[in-house]
């Protein structure tokens, strides 16, 4: 009898332990779905954000592309419109991709290079239009020439790359 009351405690002992390991598995494995589900949210987010910013950076390069070509024969060539419509398109592009960008966030790290981006391309594409009608002899506002357009452009492309790091390292930050 007393070995079928050990046998019967030693059971219950082996149940209790059986129980808690198995309580313990049951949390890991709430513990991991909840720890998975909340990094495939984060890795979505991630993703969502990184192609949000690639649109952004090739509606830039996109514009940028269009008000480097200052050669006059190309300009003359074309009419204004020619040139003017695509260059309106290009940096409504810009700024719509501006606004996504923002929305995505974090506005304490990209709202300066953003906007700093999109004033450089409307300034660059008021001075290219500005060279498009000093080559085709109408009025032209703001007053140009070729070096201030250069220094326009020079400027669009050195906020570019301050955009562009700036966009990385919101998606690739250092480790603490």
């Amino acid at each position: 009898m007393i070995s079928t009351v050990g046998a019967l405690v030693v059971g219950a002992l082996a149940f209790v332990a059986a129980s808690r390991a198995a309580s313990k598995g049951i949390d890991a494995a709430v513990t991991a779905a909840v720890t998975s589900n909340e990094g495939q949210q984060d890795l979505t987010r991630w993703k969502g954000r990184r192609d949000t910013y690639a649109a952004l950076l090739s509606a830039v390069a996109a514009f940028v592309a269009l008000v480097k070509t200052t050669s006059e024969g190309y300009i003359r060539a074309r009419t204004v419109e020619e040139l003017e419509g695509p260059l309106r398109a290009a940096l409504a592009d810009v700024e719509q991709h501006a606004n996504l960008a923002r929305l995505e966030g974090p506005r304490d790290e990209i709202e300066i290079p953003v906007r700093s981006v999109v004033g450089f391309a409307r300034d660059a594409g008021d001075h290219y239009l500005s060279w498009v009608h000093v080559l085709h002899d109408l009025p032209a506002w703001p007053p140009v020439n070729r070096e201030s357009l250069l220094v326009t452009h020079q400027r669009l492309v050195e906020t570019q790359r301050q955009l562009v790091d700036a966009l990385y390292a919101v998606l690739h930050p250092q480790a603490p």
